[in-house]
């Protein structure tokens, strides 16, 4: 690490929002001595806690970033992960389930034209990997957003198969060899310990 940010104070008062500026003043700096340009207009800052310590922290003045201010946000998106301010993935769980959904019923829409194994392959390919992607980072999170996406499996594998509304998920997803999306993140937490 280069020597600029040894100098670096971390915060030590929640309350306080000068740390952060100063840190993102020594970050700038670092920026422009390695030929780097930091863009204040694309930039966005959060600031992550509890609610109750949350409530405690004046966003409204912002921070300032290479020159620029730059207004707190309730959430950002980073790598296609949707972080809000209490880390709960609410938001995140929305993004998803809307993304889904919209696939989900234009599949639905072509489903006859396709064979089981093209309609396996294109679920898989298209939804599935969009209700996996990243989960080890929401290991952990409330049963409400684990339910939503598994509502979103379940839906996908009826228009898989075909089924109406009324038949059982759970034998069509064990036929699919589907796991219920809870146990996908809890194999994967494994996997990385």
């Amino acid at each position: 690490m280069p020597q600029l940010f040894n100098d670096l104070k971390y915060p030590t008062d929640f309350g306080t929002l000068s740390d952060i500026e100063s840190c993102a003043s020594v970050v700038s700096r670092w920026f422009i001595e390695n030929a780097l340009l930091l863009n204040p207009t694309k930039t966005e800052a959060v600031v992550y806690g509890t609610s109750q310590r949350l409530s405690q922290v004046n966003k409204s003045q912002g921070v300032w970033v290479a020159g620029a201010h730059v207004q707190f946000t309730d959430a950002v998106k980073l790598l296609g992960v949707t972080l809000d301010s209490t880390l709960s993935f609410d938001k995140h769980i929305i993004d998803v389930t809307r993304s889904c959904h919209y696939h989900n019923r234009a599949m639905r829409h072509i489903r006859p034209l396709l064979t089981l194994d093209a309609a396996k392959a294109m679920a898989v390919s298209i939804v599935s990997c969009g209700l996996d992607y990243c989960n080890s980072v929401l290991y952990g999170m409330s049963q409400a957003n684990i339910d939503k996406l598994q509502r979103v499996q379940n839906i996908l594998a009826r228009v898989v198969v075909g089924a109406p509304w009324t038949c059982s998920s759970l034998n069509i997803r064990r036929d699919l060899h589907s796991l219920p999306v809870g146990h996908n993140r809890t194999l994967t937490n494994k996997c990385m310990n």
